[in-house]
């Protein structure tokens, strides 16, 4: 009996409908996220969706950043395991969780030590000589959920300007942000916005519809979809390729 309570204790995941998946405690979703079912429906629905807007194949190779504790990997495991899938996040014990409980030949997990004053302070400087680990023109699609609304926005472009080097020709990019309609060009932790209180650094960083739109023109991006707050937390997705 002993042993047995121990084997629970040192459990690291739930199984649901033959999938593990991440204990309660490292779910950084909502709150709704904490049912299990809610868990493994909202992964394959975001799946869904990834495979649909960014037209993935089973010779497609997507790089999740800010993968957490793999919802998307978990989702397109799923839904199409023939995929090749890299996942990459500043956190260690999700890279971690991720490379035991996930990896296989196809999904492989590694982490990136970048600076960010939320999630990862004494990261990495991000700089001129900013580079992914990650080979030139090797990438069909970037999939970056609730990144860019954590992230000042010269770093946002660094990412993209490396982006560029890292994607296929037809690459496409896919990524949320807070994005509003007669507000300031950019902004972190906006006053009265979201009804609800923000704090800590980067808690929400905001655009400025036409000044995304500009910038993501002058880095060299078409903007394929956009969809206007129907994220988490009212953020909205862009769906970008290479001109």
């Amino acid at each position: 009996m002993i042993r047995m309570i121990k084997k629970i204790l040192k459990k690291k995941y739930n199984v649901v409908d033959g999938s593990k998946i991440p204990l309660k405690g490292f779910r950084f979703c909502g709150s709704e996220f904490q049912d299990n079912q809610f868990f493994i429906k909202s992964a394959e629905n975001e799946a869904i969706k990834i495979l649909n807007n960014l037209e993935i194949s089973n010779k497609t190779t997507i790089l999740d950043i800010g993968c957490g504790y793999g919802r998307v990997a978990i989702g397109l495991k799923r839904v199409n395991q023939n995929i090749n899938y890299i996942g990459m996040d500043v956190h260690p014990k999700a890279i971690n969780w991720c490379a035991k409980y996930l990896g296989d030949e196809k999904y492989s997990f590694s982490r990136i030590d970048f600076e960010n004053e939320r999630y990862n302070e004494d990261g990495k400087k991000i700089d001129d000589n900013f580079q992914f680990k990650i080979s030139d023109k090797s990438i069909d699609c970037i999939y970056l959920y609730s990144v860019f609304s954590h992230m000042k926005e010269e770093h946002m472009i660094t990412y993209l300007n490396d982006f560029k080097r890292i994607l296929k020709v037809n690459g496409k990019i896919h990524f949320t942000t807070f994005i509003e309609e007669n507000v300031p060009d950019f902004e972190i932790n906006p006053a009265d916005y979201l009804s609800q209180e923000l704090s800590g650094p980067l808690h929400v960083v905001r655009y400025k519809k036409e000044h995304i739109f500009d910038l993501l023109n002058n880095l060299g991006f078409n903007i394929i979809s956009f969809s206007y707050g129907t994220e988490a937390d009212s953020q909205s997705a862009v769906v970008l390729n290479l001109k």
